[in-house]
Formats: structure tokens, sequence, C-alpha cells
């Protein structure tokens, strides 16, 4: 692997020229193809080259903290209307999901830092990170700020360790992460800080970057927390983040905004999606089950009433138009 204008590009063999079972790997020698003699100060002379592609990369997510138990004091504090906090990895374990989806559908190679429920040790999540030996590594966490009660302090902010052995790139990834967070929902832009503190941006053997992708404690933000929209968006952000940094083509997916009508006694995973739509806006659903019941019904009731629509408890066009969006729903008070 060689670069060239910020692209790693692959030397083809002769094995793979002459169509031999090296051929199809590198992709025949069809398009990105470049020829030359030799690869001398960043041009071509002769030889083949192929731009390389996402398959040769191994990409890392990582989510801070664990619910199996909960990771203790990581959550907000206890959100009125519903009278329990949100925790953080309820967010981060989500996110990291829809990034490493979204990262296999773009064509790169995954790996879970953390699989499971369980919070695992810095010590732990850096050995199993480093013996990956992934080419880099995206954290998603959520930010706190204060004395446990809510405040106006709010925004995205994204880290890396200026003790990383590449910090220059884990900078760029982390430059990278905070520019596409910053073109999905409204957010205050906090900046790109150096932080020598973090096991999993300081002491792993590649690029590492984590993202603030809000604070649990201000009075907007851990609406977004839950709603998997903004999971998703978070995971995208992450995802166009390193397709950025290596030069690959980014191809983005959205969320589905056309879900069916929904009633008391429907089930499956557009009920879950409704119930986390009305929980995200401080509406209590019950659990988030699939289970269209009592609770859920009650909670669409009273969302349209406040929302000025017909309170039949059935979530048609018009409800969905009200749930769609990330935030809003009720007010965040001390």
């Amino acid at each position: 692997m060689f670069t060239i204008g910020g692209k790693r590009i692959h030397q083809l063999s002769e094995s793979e020229l002459s169509g031999g079972p090296d051929a199809a790997k590198a992709g025949g020698g069809a398009p990105n193809t470049y020829y030359g003699d030799s690869l001398k100060n960043g041009s071509i002379d002769g030889a083949v080259f192929v731009a390389a592609a996402a398959s040769d990369y191994l990409i890392a997510g990582n989510d801070e903290h664990g619910m199996d138990p909960p990771t203790y004091g990581k959550r907000t504090p206890v959100l009125p209307y519903l009278g329990y906090p949100f925790y953080e990895n309820q967010f981060n374990s989500e996110a990291k999901k829809y990034f490493l989806t979204a990262c296999r559908r773009i064509g790169f190679r995954t790996f879970d830092v953390k699989p499971g429920a369980r919070d695992m040790s810095i010590n732990e999540r850096v050995t199993r990170i480093n013996n990956a030996k992934p080419d880099v590594v995206i954290t998603f966490a959520y930010n706190a700020f204060g004395d446990g009660a809510f405040n106006p302090v709010s925004g995205v902010e994204c880290l890396y360790s200026s003790s990383n052995a590449y910090a220059s790139k884990s900078l760029a990834l982390a430059n990278a992460f905070y520019q596409q967070l910053l073109k999905g929902t409204p957010q205050r832009g906090r900046g790109v800080y150096a932080n020598n503190t973090i096991g999993v941006l300081a002491n792993v053997r590649m690029p590492s970057a984590l993202g603030e992708c809000g604070f649990m404690t201000s009075f907007t933000e851990p609406k977004f927390m839950l709603d998997p929209d903004f999971q998703m968006e978070c995971g995208e952000a992450g995802c166009a983040a390193v397709c950025s940094f290596f030069g690959i083509i980014y191809t983005p997916a959205y969320p589905n905004h056309n879900r069916p009508t929904l009633r008391r006694g429907s089930r499956g995973n557009d009920v879950k999606y409704l119930q986390s739509k009305l929980t995200t806006k401080l509406y209590p659903a019950g659990a988030i089950d699939g289970i269209f019941g009592q609770k859920t019904e009650a909670a669409v009731k009273q969302f349209q009433i406040e929302n000025t629509l017909a309170a039949d408890g059935i979530v048609g066009k018009k409800t969905w138009a009200k749930l769609y969006p990330i935030g809003g729903g009720r007010v965040i008070t001390n």
C-alpha cells in the first residue's frame, strides 16, 4: 500500500495483472487503475496501482460505559413526566450499532470493541483494540456538566489524544467526525480537543477519535438520547467521517419516515420506534417492548391533545408527522 493524494493505493502483483488467482480481489485491473514504472514523490510512473477499497480497512466501534448493570453516575437527572433518568449507554450502544451497520453497508470490515451490555474496563478495551489491529477507532459518548441538575450547557465536541502514536491522524479523524456531527440536528459546536486521560484515545496503536454527541444534563439534549433517528444520525456521521478519512465514497442512509398506522393491539418494531419517540419527547409510553398497550395508547392520546390532533389514540400520518422530528415535546425543567 502507498498513499497518493491522501488515498491509499495498492500496487498490483503480476498474478493480479495477468488475471491470476488474485485478480478478482484486486478488482481485475478495472476502474481506479493507474499506470507507471515506480512510485516517486507521490507520482505514478509506469506500474499499475488501484485505489484501496473499503474492504481493505478494519473499523472499530466503541461505546462508553454499560447497562448490565448501568454504570454508576452515567445518566441524566430524573426526567420530568417520566420520573426516571436515561442512561448514557442507552445512547452510546445504539449509536455504535448504527455506526457499525453503516460501515458494513459501505464495505468496511468492522470490529465491535464492547459487544455486550456489560461495562468493560479501559484496560480490557485497549487490549481488545490493540489485539484486533483495526485501522481506526470511533467511540460514542454523551457529556455531562454541573452538580447533577439540568442546566443550559449543551453541544457537540470531539476528542483525540496528542499522546497517541498517530496523534496527527487522530486529530484529522476527530475533525472529520466533528464536521459530520455538525451536519445533523442543530447543536452548538464546542470544538475538537486533545484529551490524554482517555485510554481508548491515548493507549491504542492507531488513529482514534471520540464524539461527545450532546449533554445529558442540558435542558434539550437528553431528549435526543433515546431517539432512534438521532442515534442513527450520529452513527452515520461516524461512518461518513471514516469514509472521508480514507477517501472512500460515502453513501448515506436515512430513517424510515413512512411508518404504518398503529393502534392498540399493534406489535413489532414500528411500535418500539413509536414508544421510543414518545418517551424521548417525555410522554410515558411504558416499556419499549413493541407492544401497543394501555400505557402507549394513553401516551399517544396525550401527545395528540398537546399537539392539536384528534385524540383517538391511533397513530396515522398526521400523528407520525409530529413525532418524526428529533427533539421537541415537553419541556425539561428542574
